[in-house]
């Protein structure tokens, strides 16, 4: 909320009084969130359909790997998607990665859900080379299960930060004809694309390796033996 002052003067034998009214307004802030809750209410819905579960941790095979990508958007108020000439939505506060999805659309296709709303469906191949890699982000990279350095274990080993694969971040958000907003937290609209180059083999086992059976209650495991 915002508040603003208002002075009222006037004179009262000779005396110049001041009487200071507090008014209570909106601030842009809350005025804003306030129309976005309204929008989110009724603004398309964004599932990322492919990879499964909005994540993919990848080993690029050469410099022309890419990764299919499949997004489905449902028009939830009935007015139509926000879209270009072509009939492809447009994305709302599109990032690098959400653009060069766009840019390497193959396939648009729309069917009728159960809700009786149409439903968009986007394909695109994305490069994997062409990616916008997060520097605040890592994920697990890939692990040799065949590997003797795991199959012999009876401990858990580390794996170093530099062995971590680089993640490429999109967040999918478009709009209907409304103006009507598809959920800024909508979970099921972000895609994590993990690259590495090379699947992680950890090193022979040590006594310096963590020892999973002397964990503290609750501690996450960093690998584990045959896994």
């Amino acid at each position: 909320m915002r508040s603003t002052f208002h002075v009222i003067s006037f004179r009262m034998r000779g005396i110049l009084w001041a009487i200071a009214t507090l008014l209570i307004l909106p601030s842009p802030a809350s005025t804003y969130a306030s129309q976005q809750e309204k929008a989110d209410a009724i603004g398309p819905t964004i599932k990322v359909v492919s990879p499964a579960s909005g994540v993919a941790n990848l080993i690029a095979a050469g410099s022309e790997a890419k990764v299919l990508v499949v997004i489905e958007i449902a028009d939830r108020s009935g007015a139509g998607l926000d879209a270009d000439d072509s009939g492809t939505p447009k994305f709302v506060e599109s990032d690098d990665n959400v653009a060069l999805f766009r840019r390497h659309i193959i396939k648009k296709s729309e069917y009728t859900n159960h809700l009786g709303q149409v439903v968009t469906q986007l394909v695109s191949e994305v490069p994997l080379r062409e990616l916008k890699f997060d520097p605040g982000s890592k994920l697990t990279p890939p692990v040799d299960a065949q590997s003797p350095t795991v199959r012999g274990r009876t401990k858990g080993f580390m794996i170093p930060p530099e062995a971590m694969n680089d993640v490429a971040v999109f967040v999918f958000r478009v709009q209907d004809r409304t103006g009507a907003l598809s959920p800024m937290k909508q979970e099921d609209s972000r895609l994590l694309i993990g690259v590495g180059w090379t699947i992680f083999t950890p090193p022979p086992e040590t006594e310096a390796d963590p020892d999973p059976s002397k964990a503290a209650p609750g501690a996450a495991s960093s690998g584990k033996p045959g896994a």
